[in-house]
């Protein structure tokens, strides 16, 4: 099994979290959103449109 995250783009990335249990919480600090789990996890996205969300941020 690989371990390397690909790079992907804002909405690959909500349709795994939402596949996930994740639903949108709330919206954060300019573009980034906060996604909550109903078991209490969280997490923050960057929404930078059509760009692809790099490696590193992921």
């Amino acid at each position: 099994m690989s371990s390397v995250i690909p790079a992907l783009k804002y909405r690959e990335v909500a349709k795994r979290l939402r596949a996930l249990g994740f639903t949108l919480y709330r919206q954060g600090k300019g573009s980034h959103e906060i996604w909550r789990h109903p078991d209490g996890r969280w997490t923050t996205v960057p929404n930078h449109g059509g760009q692809t969300i790099s490696r590193r941020t992921m």
